[in-house]
């Protein structure tokens, strides 16, 4: 009796390494499984960072182009109100001559109207003096 339970002892022994050979076997295939999945985690962190690195480096030179690109409109506005100031002083002085020629263009047209009433005037004394002188050459 004690060779057969000796013998079932060792059954179960052999059983019981058989499971364990095959447990260990799959633990080791777990955690390499783990490892690899944890290294592909590592390798996919490692591209997001370098990723991420990119676009804020891309994101810095985009925000220091805007910034050059601020100062010169910035710059050009400044000249265009200096330039602007420029035009609207020379559009007032010119405003100034042209009232100055207008007034003066108004005393010459009086003047001239004037003239004109005189010349009228002394035409028609001409007509009158030509007539006194025929009607005493008539005499």
């Amino acid at each position: 009796m004690e060779i057969r339970r000796t013998k079932a002892l060792e059954d179960v022994i052999e059983k019981s390494n058989e499971e364990n050979a095959k447990l260990l076997v799959q633990i080791r295939v777990m955690n390499g499984v783990s490892t690899s999945r944890e290294e592909s985690h590592k390798m996919e962190l490692a591209q997001l960072e370098k990723e991420q690195s990119k676009i804020i480096e891309e994101l810095q030179l985009w925000v220091e182009d805007g910034d050059e690109k601020n100062n010169a409109l910035e710059d050009v506005i400044e000249k265009t109100n200096e330039e602007n100031v420029e035009l609207l002083v020379q559009i007032s002085v010119m405003k100034n001559k042209l009232k100055a020629l207008e007034k003066k263009n108004d005393t010459l047209q009086t003047e001239l109207d004037t003239k004109r009433i005189d010349l009228k005037r002394l035409k028609a004394k001409e007509h009158y003096n030509e007539r006194e002188l025929r009607n005493l050459n008539v005499i």
